[in-house]
């Protein structure tokens, strides 16, 4: 199904295998095998990088999909979710002056907020049940750090 899906370039079906896939914690087999996952996805690219962090992926991360060098622009198109995660999760290795999230204020501020755009809480459950409200503090962190970004930006306007 996935290798189908994949192939068609059906975004959504294969996120959506891949979640299946995590919250019954199965690991994907093959993985070299199944060729790599294109850039067109940030979400499937990040529920990769969960899948490799939880001990899901049979391999490395790299050899299912793009994981760098990332250049700035990745931070202004569909990859900006990708490249921030993993950077901020550490699936990728940059050095201090390749780092394109920290070099930008507006993701600086927002990893140095502790900002994640992802839940994981489906790799820390052993029961699968109905899912229940999510807790408020990412929304908090996320609104506290763009505070501090718009008081950043407004001392341009000075």
């Amino acid at each position: 199904m996935l290798t189908t899906h994949l192939s068609q370039g059906h975004d959504f079906e294969v996120a959506y295998t891949l979640l299946i896939l995590s919250i019954l914690s199965i690991k994907l087999p093959g993985i070299s095998k199944l060729g790599p996952f294109d850039d067109r996805s940030s979400i499937c690219r990040c529920i990769l990088g969960l899948m490799s962090e939880n001990g899901l992926l049979d391999g490395p991360l790299e050899e299912c999909a793009t994981v760098g060098p990332f250049v700035e622009q990745d931070l202004s198109n569909r990859n900006w979710l990708f490249v921030y995660e993993a950077t901020k999760r550490g699936w990728i290795k940059t050095s201090a002056e390749s780092n394109i999230v920290k070099k930008s204020v507006f993701f600086e501020k927002l990893l140095a907020a502790g900002v994640s755009f992802l839940d994981d809480a489906i790799f820390k459950s052993s029961v699968v049940s109905e899912r229940k409200t999510p807790k408020a503090a990412p929304a908090v962190k996320f609104a506290t750090a763009l505070k501090s970004i718009r008081r950043s930006w407004s001392s341009y306007d000075d």
